[in-house]
């Protein structure tokens, strides 16, 4: 079994940045979004992974400013991929839509594909449940997303987002017209990053969007939640577990998965939500450090639980 090196969680505040450094000059880094000390870490040589499609894991490219040559040492950008569910190609437009939406704000996804046009050596590849990547001939096992979801709560969630974006494009023009847009778009799993490019150029000269803020807000929220379901998780042997973003209710997929093949026991586990979500199913986890990346406004939400499948708790914002 091959050890890693070093694992680095970085104080980001409100977001998660990692890195997996190997035995070489290598290094895995998962997601690069926050709310402080982005600026002084950067990007070096292996291959990226984007957890999911939330600001908070993917703003540090915009406020780092990178160059063009951003990525022209990674040779791998990671993502998660989409699965089939109920309404999934209407679900994969409207993330698509909602994200050049917010664009008015936070242009860091866009900024991000840009970036990674420019390197035409870059391979970018979806995961899904199954999947084996490697950084550096350490092999990776994806846990989630399955291709496939057919559980009603997690459907349930989707149908929520859906109503909610509809709620704000009834009475926003901008939303309406960005989504009916993209309706011709010949959009899957494997290309709707380069779909944001394309979508975002034929809208960047509409109009303001809609002012309600707290409807925004809301649907914003619902949205979100839904996305967090999407989100990556994987293992290395047992020497790390990563939960990603997962809503409770994915959570305990992950652990029939995991004790189907005895894999409960880790060195290191970062917990789920940056230890605000847990299911009760993780007790049966054993870790010797559980990580989060916390900020010191969630921490009124972590959940202690933690406490008991670890030797050690470690969180960024102590």
């Amino acid at each position: 079994m091959r050890k890693m090196n070093t694992l680095r969680v970085v104080d980001v505040g409100h977001g998660l940045h990692f890195k997996i450094d190997e035995d070489s000059n290598s290094e895995l880094t998962v997601d690069y979004g926050g709310s402080r000390n982005l600026d002084r870490y950067r990007i070096h040589n292996g291959s990226f992974l984007l957890s999911h499609l939330h600001y908070d894991h993917y703003n540090g490219f915009l406020k780092r400013r990178y160059s063009r040559n951003t990525f022209s040492n990674i040779e791998h950008f990671y993502h998660p991929g989409m699965p089939r569910l109920f309404n999934s190609e209407n679900f994969l437009k409207i993330i698509l839509a909602w994200n050049v939406y917010l664009n008015n704000v936070n242009p860091y996804i866009y900024q991000i594909i840009k970036l990674i046009n420019n390197n035409q050596n870059l391979k970018v590849l979806p995961l899904f449940k199954g999947d084996v990547f490697e950084c550096d001939k350490t092999k990776y096992e994806v846990l989630w997303p399955p291709k496939v979801i057919d559980n009603d709560e997690i459907n349930t969630s989707i149908v929520n987002a859906i109503e909610a974006f509809e709620l704000v494009a009834e009475k926003d023009k901008y939303l309406s017209r960005i989504y009916r847009n993209i309706q011709d778009e010949n959009v899957n799993s494997d290309n709707y990053l380069e779909c944001l490019v394309r979508i975002s150029d034929n809208n960047n000269s509409l109009a303001e969007p809609y002012s309600n803020t707290e409807l925004i807000k809301s649907a914003n929220t619902t949205i979100r939640k839904a996305a967090n379901s999407l989100s990556l998780v994987f293992r290395q042997d047992d020497n790390i577990l990563f939960l990603g973003d997962l809503e409770e209710t994915e959570l305990p997929f992950i652990m029939e998965e995991l004790k189907k093949n005895r894999n409960l026991i880790y060195d290191i586990i970062i917990s789920a939500h940056h230890g605000t979500h847990w299911h009760t199913s993780l007790f049966e986890l054993r870790s010797n450090i559980c990580v989060s990346s916390l900020s010191r406004s969630n921490r009124k939400h972590f959940k202690y639980e933690y406490n008991d499948i670890c030797n050690a708790l470690l969180s960024t914002d102590q």
